[in-house]
C-alpha cells in the first residue's frame, strides 16, 4: 500500500514499508512503473519555496482578516448592512470638490468590509488637498474675474489640455524629482506604449508646447508641456481623456483592490466554488478602477472648458462612473453565484 507525498502529492509515493520480496503483488512490471520517490534534497528545497511563497501569502491573508475584525470591533458603525444611502447622495451632490469626489466610493468600500480600501481612498484624498485645494482656487479666481465680470474664459483653457500627473500638485511633488523610477512612472497613459498604440488606431493627430510659453498656464504653474488636439472630434476626446489618467492612479487603485480579491479566495467550499468567488470580485474591482477612472477622464475631457466646467465635470463623470460600477456588481452577483 501506498500514500501521497504530504510535502508535495505530484512528485511520487512514498510506500509504507518495503515490500519483503520485489516479485511479490502485481509483479516487477509494476514496480517498473511506480513513479520514484523524490529526493531529501528536492524536498528540502520545496519547502524552502513554501516558506518563501505560500507562507507569506497566508500571512497577508490573515493580517487582512485581522484588521477588519480590529476595525469592526472598536468602530462598529462601520459594519457591513449599515444603511449609507444618505451618505452617498451627500458625497454625489458634493462631487465637484475634489476632494470628496476622491472619497465618493467610501460608503460602497464599508458596506463591503473593504476597510483597506476605505484607509487608501482617504489618503489619496488627504495626499492631493494641496493640489485639489489649488484647483478650487482657480475656480473661485475665474468666477469672480470672469463670469460675474461677464468676461470670456480665455479661449487658451478651450484650447489646450495638460497631462494630470500623479504627484504634481501634492506635498510629494519632490519624489519625481529626487527618484528616477518614480519620474519614470509618474506620466499618464498618454506617454505609455498602450495610449500610444490608442493614439495610432484613432489617428490621434496634436501640437504641443511648454507650458510656461502662454500666460495662463504659467499662472497657474502648470509645468511641462500643454497638448492642442487638431484631429477629428472622436480622435481629440480619446486624446484628452488619455492626458487625464495618471498610469500611477491606475496603480494605485489597483493595488487597493487587492485585499477584496485575497478575501475572495478565502471562502469555504470547493475549488470551484473559490474560482468563481474570485472571478466575481476580479470583475469587480477591475470595473470599479476603470468606470470611476474612464468616467472622470471622459466628463473632464468633453465638458471641461474652464476650471469650474473641469470641476463639475469631473464630479459628474465620477458619480456616473462609480453608479455604473454598482450596477455592475449587482450583475455580477446574478450571473456568478
Amino acid at each position: 500500500m501506498v500514500h501521497i507525498n504530504p510535502i508535495f502529492p505530484y512528485y511520487g509515493y512514498v510506500p509504507d514499508k518495503p515490500p519483503s520480496n520485489p516479485t511479490e503483488g502485481a509483479g516487477s512490471a509494476a514496480l517498473k512503473n511506480k513513479p520514484p520517490a523524490i529526493s531529501r534534497e528536492l524536498q528540502a528545497d520545496i519547502l524552502d519555496i513554501k516558506k518563501a511563497i505560500v507562507n507569506p501569502l497566508e500571512r497577508l491573508g490573515a493580517d487582512v482578516n485581522n484588521l477588519d475584525l480590529k476595525v469592526n470591533n472598536k468602530y462598529p458603525a462601520l459594519r457591513a448592512n449599515d444603511d449609507f444611502s444618505a451618505v452617498k447622495t451627500a458625497l454625489g451632490a458634493l462631487s465637484p470638490i475634489p476632494t470628496l469626489r476622491r472619497i465618493n466610493s467610501l460608503p460602497d468600500s464599508l458596506e463591503q468590509e473593504n476597510i483597506e480600501r476605505a484607509l487608501g481612498l482617504s489618503a489619496l484624498a488627504l495626499a492631493h488637498l494641496p493640489g485639489d485645494w489649488t484647483e478650487v482656487k482657480l475656480a473661485g479666481k475665474e468666477l469672480t474675474q470672469n463670469i460675474l465680470k461677464g468676461k470670456p474664459i480665455p479661449i487658451e483653457a478651450k484650447m489646450y489640455e495638460y497631462p494630470r500627473y500623479f504627484f504634481k500638485n501634492t506635498f510629494m511633488k519632490g519624489l519625481p524629482e529626487r527618484f528616477a523610477l518614480i519620474d519614470t512612472f509618474d506620466k499618464t497613459l498618454f506617454d505609455t506604449k498602450v495610449g500610444r498604440g490608442l493614439g495610432r488606431i484613432f489617428n490621434v493627430e496634436y501640437i504641443r508646447k511648454p507650458a510656461d510659453s502662454m500666460k495662463y498656464f504659467k499662472e497657474r504653474g502648470i509645468k511641462g508641456f500643454i497638448y492642442q488636439f487638431n484631429g477629428k472630434t472622436a480622435s481629440n476626446i480619446v486624446g484628452k481623456v488619455l492626458q487625464r489618467i495618471p498610469l500611477l492612479s491606475v496603480f494605485a487603485m489597483s493595488a487597493l483592490e487587492i485585499p477584496a480579491i485575497i478575501r475572495s479566495a478565502r471562502v469555504e467550499g470547493s475549488f470551484m466554488d473559490k474560482a468563481k468567488s474570485v472571478t466575481k470580485q476580479l470583475c469587480k474591482s477591475a470595473g470599479y478602477v476603470g468606470l470611476v477612472l474612464g468616467g472622470i477622464a471622459l466628463a473632464g475631457a468633453v465638458l471641461g472648458t474652464g476650471a469650474i466646467a473641469s470641476l463639475l465635470a469631473i464630479g459628474l463623470g465620477a458619480t456616473v462612473g462609480l453608479q455604473a460600477s454598482r450596477e455592475l456588481n449587482k450583475i455580477l452577483d446574478k450571473v456568478i453565484t
